[in-house]
């Protein structure tokens, strides 16, 4: 996790080095407690649009 931007919405970057913004609920986080340097996995459905893309998020797990 990059950084939180408000509320439920998350900066991500990936291994790429791109950044993604993903919503993610309380609820969705579980038992989850990350920082700027935990390793996740976020697993969703990829919503792509022409002008956007967002994740419908279903479970946010820490990578070991």
């Amino acid at each position: 996790m990059k950084s939180h931007i408000k509320s439920d919405k998350y900066e991500f970057v990936d291994k790429n080095g791109d950044i993604i913004v993903i919503e993610i609920g309380d609820k969705k986080w579980g038992n989850v407690t990350a920082n700027e340097d935990t390793p996740l996995r976020i697993r969703g459905e990829v919503d792509k649009e022409l002008t956007k893309t967002e994740i419908d998020v279903d479970s946010v797990e820490v990578i070991k």
